[in-house]
């Protein structure tokens, strides 16, 4: 087998993410199934992004100390990042970090994979997506579920957290099972039935009784990228980067199964109000959003792929949902096809 080197890049500033971070997203990480079985892939180096202005609120040795011994650390400072203010800018931010990140990759040939530092991990989840690299795939995509900060915290510390060792076992049932009382209101709002359905109908979600959510989407995370063509990018790497990095989707791994993968992202309430709609879902607008926001690769992946995150067995049920999701998807796309047309 080729020797791998795997490259994990987070960003981190403010006192919320640097939070997340040291006492959700690493302690997922930091478990023999996750950056320890990677390390069996090949080399993994794990890049901390923050400014320079804040590197002291690190606690760096503690950081390594959690970190097993065989994976790589380095905190990465940059001047001028970390302006959280605006949305805008912090998308700016991360797009900086990201560059650099990427041009350090180049140097090394190395797979990259992007952790946001709000994000919960299930077992197993980077070494599963990076065996689809290894098998020849150059790019793994994703979704992160959004749940409530304020209350999936405390159902994670007591359900997940070994506090005495400061490392999470997030099994992918047990994980789901944990968040479907503490989806976000964005993720809510999701929901084809919902009466306040998004304004940004990037996701689109089937609710399957108590068990789980089916998901189709137009924008995917990158989790793991391993580019034929490293190069700049114009936007962000979900969107130019990755599209300019590989040879379409035949270089590309969907996760469409909890089971294999799982991210949980964690926002607070409040975030993003300006998504929440105020009537039922109305295709006519869907469909309108999907001619502004959705290229051909974007709207491939919706109508491909199914995403199912499921806390129990695979059934009969789960089949209807996807049977259902798949008519609205095909009449989505012919509308918004309709409305593209001169």
């Amino acid at each position: 087998m080729a020797s791998f080197r795997f490259d994990l890049v987070v960003a981190v500033w403010g006192d919320l993410f640097r939070g997340l971070f040291e006492k959700l997203c690493l302690p997922s990480l930091c478990t023999p199934a996750n950056l320890e079985a990677l390390g069996q892939r090949g080399e993994v180096k794990l890049w901390l992004y923050t400014p320079a202005a804040e590197v002291g609120r690190l606690d760096v040795a503690q950081l390594r100390a959690r970190i097993p011994a065989a994976i790589g650390f380095r905190v990465v400072t940059l001047e001028g990042i970390g302006r959280a203010d605006h949305a805008v800018r912090n998308n700016l931010d991360m797009s900086l970090c990201h560059r650099n990140a990427i041009k350090t990759a180049e140097e090394r040939d190395a797979v990259i994979s992007f952790i946001p530092a709000d994000s919960v991990w299930a077992e197993g989840a980077l070494p599963r997506m990076a065996d689809r690299i290894v098998a020849g795939k150059r790019a793994v995509f994703l979704l992160g579920t959004r749940v409530t900060a304020e209350t999936f915290i405390d159902v994670f510390s007591s359900r997940f957290l070994d506090a005495a060792r400061w490392v999470a076992r997030c099994p992918a049932r047990d994980l789901i099972r944990a968040a479907l009382p503490c989806l976000h209101p964005i993720t809510r709002a999701s929901f084809v039935d919902s009466p306040t359905f998004t304004t940004w109908p990037s996701t689109l979600v089937w609710p399957v009784g108590a068990d789980g959510l089916l998901i189709r989407a137009f924008h995917f995370h990158p989790a793991f990228v391993w580019p034929r063509r490293y190069g700049d990018f114009a936007l962000t790497v979900d969107l130019d980067f990755v599209k300019n990095a590989v040879d379409g989707e035949g270089d590309i791994h969907v996760v469409t199964d909890s089971d294999e993968a799982l991210q949980l992202n964690l926002d607070v309430e409040n975030h993003l109000p300006n998504f929440l709609g105020r009537a039922p879902a109305d295709p006519t607008a869907i469909a309108a959003w999907i001619g502004g926001n959705a290229d051909p690769l974007h709207r491939a992946m919706f109508l491909r792929h199914t995403v199912r995150l499921h806390a129990g067995e695979l059934g009969p049920a789960w089949d209807a949902a996807a049977a259902r999701s798949d008519r609205f998807a095909r009449e989505l796309l012919a509308a918004a096809a309709d409305t593209a047309a001169p």
